[in-house]
């Protein structure tokens, strides 16, 4: 009798915990447009100035020029984000060998990022 009741006490604390964990994880979402003029073959975050990289969002389909990727990231997901982190650094690796990044991205002046062919990005709201 008194196992059953710890066992259901442990199970108890254990399920609280993981829901209050769960309602804690943070979900971060951009849209990243590309009017580079070129095809972006990798794009990766990284939460500022830790230059942890995540993994590839674009999962080894290539980003056309004139397309977008919805990118929904979760905080300590590999990518070292956490609760009220609002800067983000981005990598890309385009179709002609170069790397462009950008540092410091505030997602609070928006959730849309657009790159242009000169590479600069501007920042808007998708909605």
């Amino acid at each position: 009798m008194i196992k059953s009741i710890v066992r259901i006490f442990v199970l108890t604390a254990f399920l609280v915990t993981a829901v209050q964990s769960s309602a804690l994880a943070v979900r971060h979402y951009l849209m990243f447009v590309n009017h580079s003029g070129y095809t972006i073959h990798e794009l990766y975050l990284s939460k500022s100035k830790t230059n942890v990289w995540s993994e590839d969002f674009l999962y080894g389909k290539n980003l056309r020029h004139g397309d977008y990727r919805d990118i929904t990231f979760h905080d300590g997901r590999n990518y070292n984000f956490h609760y009220g982190d609002l800067f983000l650094d981005i990598k890309v690796k385009l179709s002609n060998g170069e790397t462009w990044r950008w540092n410091g991205i505030n997602l609070e002046k928006g959730d849309k990022i657009t790159v242009d062919s000169s590479g600069t990005i501007t920042q808007g709201r998708s909605y």
